[in-house]
């Protein structure tokens, strides 16, 4: 047509002829496509207004089950909904788009209206193939394309922050030449501060890291040693030879414990740094010790009975004194989403390494809970705390929603269900809901980034933002887009980098600021027991790996 346009006067009355006829017809049809549009807008009116109603039933469920059972009176429509196999979740609009402040979502559609004539339905597929034809260009502005190519745009800052904020920031200082291990604690301002001591969680995710950084190529000779540094204070201080197992915590020289208790979220995280440590490495000593450790793990603290695995134990591995509480908090006897999430990774790097078949076995399992058992289904959310069973204690710590543990069990699980060679096909549905409640509710659309926690079905009370929230928020965004290929994931992903690059990261000291609150102002230090650059730093090596792939 370009082509034709510049033959002269004689071709030109025909061509505007043709599009007076083109633009007369795309009017017509445009009609048309509108009318359908209403109609469905109508039916998923309807279909919200049903969703709230019910949402507001299982409120008021949740409510007066708290009340009968603080009178030991059994509610009458009592439900066990997270037990391992529970069906359904709550129907959501997959038509939504992000926009506006706090946790606002808008449908893209306008208020119920006219109904298309049964006449027209037939017709109406044909039409908006029609009307695309005419309109000479693609309907989305933000295609999958064009969402490609905005997140490899964002590949220069991802790597910026990796090498001159988290490795600069962490490397060599935390390596301690004198006792062995990592020193961990550094003030807001990023100087040293005492240890005191030296803690499983901790140690484990800075070796992890450094090997992570080394099996990505990332100054590999310097990564290796930091890494090996960390493996033989883990596996000369910290392994029980006594009665195996990894003792929660030693005192700095590593010379004695200062708890011997077996905690499952700390073996969890021994696993995951083993198992990518001889990933890293080809070390197969590091595998023998994740092969000892996960079997170890399968036998003492594994539940046969409602599956999944009990959380503490003295360091014999006998049941822990009544009352004892976990170093992580949780009902006493009970179970954590927050653990099984990162045995569930920590298992699938291991099955990795060794493609164990009881590994498979626990993964798949793994792999139930994290996806049904821990899922409340009329939210589509997930909660932390269960009794022994799964039953969901929904009242006090129990009655939130932690928008920064549910968008990371998004891409954990998806991780995990290709490891074992399925599709995750079958799983996007719940991806998308949880992923659109923690946006509903917890995302920043004004300025980026995920809150830290709310009630349920109300927006975030706990505003401020946290550093490893935002890391996860990065990895589920960039898996939900790798997975779908649409481009409010791309969005919320580059929002969310945006608030990273512009509020989160230290530019000046290094490392990510543990906290930035509604104010604007920050808070926490660089680095302790619970902060190190195993979040950030993963998100930020992962996100350069996955759009590297599209």
């Amino acid at each position: 047509m370009a082509d034709a346009a510049v033959l002269g006067g004689a071709v030109r009355p025909g061509l505007e002829t043709a599009g007076l006829a083109c633009s007369v017809v795309r009017g017509c049809l445009a009609q048309i496509v509108g009318r359908i549009a209403m109609q469905r807008c109508r039916q998923r009116h309807a279909h919200r207004q049903q969703d709230d109603k019910q949402a507001g039933r299982y409120a008021k469920r949740a409510s007066d089950r708290a009340k009968h059972r603080q009178k030991r009176v059994p509610h009458p429509q009592a439900e066990r909904s997270g037990e391992l196999g529970g069906t359904g979740v709550a129907p959501t609009s997959q038509k939504e788009f992000f926009s506006g402040s706090g946790s606002e979502t808008r449908t893209v559609c306008t208020p119920p209206c006219d109904i298309l004539p049964a006449v027209l339905r037939p017709t109406a597929r044909f039409a908006a193939l029609i009307l695309l034809l005419l309109s000479g260009s693609a309907p989305p502005l933000h295609t999958t394309v064009d969402s490609a190519a905005s997140l490899r745009a964002t590949l220069p800052s991802l790597q910026k922050n990796l090498d001159d904020v988290v490795v600069r920031f962490w490397y060599p200082k935390v390596i301690d030449r004198t006792h062995g291990g990592y020193r961990v604690a550094f003030d807001a301002a990023g100087a040293p501060l005492p240890d005191g001591s030296k803690m499983i969680v901790t140690q484990a995710r800075m070796l992890w890291l450094f090997a992570r950084l080394a099996r990505a190529g990332h100054r590999v000779p310097e990564m290796r040693d930091a890494a090996a540094h960390g493996y033989q204070f883990l596996a000369n201080r910290m392994w029980d030879r006594e009665h195996g197992g990894y003792v929660w915590e030693v005192d700095e020289s590593g010379a004695r414990v200062a708890d011997a208790s077996k905690v499952i979220y700390g073996q969890a995280f021994a696993l995951y740094a083993l198992s990518e440590y001889h990933r890293a490495t080809g070390d197969s000593g590091a595998l023998t010790r994740a092969t000892e450790l996960f079997e170890l793990i399968d036998l003492r603290a594994h539940d046969v009975t409602y599956g999944g695995y009990f959380e503490l134990f003295e360091r014999d591995w006998s049941p822990p004194t009544a009352g004892k509480p976990s170093p992580i908090g949780g009902p006493a006897g009970g179970k954590l989403m927050n653990t099984h999430l990162h045995l569930l990774e920590a298992v699938a790097e291991y099955y990795r390494a060794s493609r164990s078949a009881k590994a498979r076995e626990r993964l798949h399992e793994l792999i139930a809970i994290q996806g049904s058992a821990v899922v409340r289904k009329e939210l589509t959310a997930c909660t932390d705390e269960y009794r022994r069973d799964w039953t969901p204690i929904l009242e006090g710590s129990g009655a939130r929603v932690s928008y920064g543990h549910d968008i990371e069990n998004i891409w954990l699980l998806a991780d995990a269900v290709e490891t074992v060679g399925q599709s995750n096909a079958p799983w996007l549905d719940l991806y998308r809901r949880l992923f659109e409640y923690s946006v509903r509710h917890g995302y920043d659309n004004a300025q980026g980034g995920f809150f830290y926690r709310g009630p349920f079905n109300e927006n975030a009370r706990e505003r401020e933002k946290i550093w490893w929230v935002q890391a996860e928020g990065l990895m589920s965004a960039l898996t939900m887009f790798r997975l779908t290929g649409e481009p409010q994931y791309a969005r919320v992903f580059e929002g969310t980098l945006r608030w990273v690059s512009t509020r989160q990261t230290d530019w000046i000291q290094g490392e990510w600021f543990a906290e930035v609150r509604p104010n604007g102002s920050t808070a926490g230090v660089k680095g302790d027991r619970w902060k190190e650059g195993y979040h950030n730093g993963r998100a930020l090596i992962e996100s350069i790996r996955l759009i590297g792939e599209l």
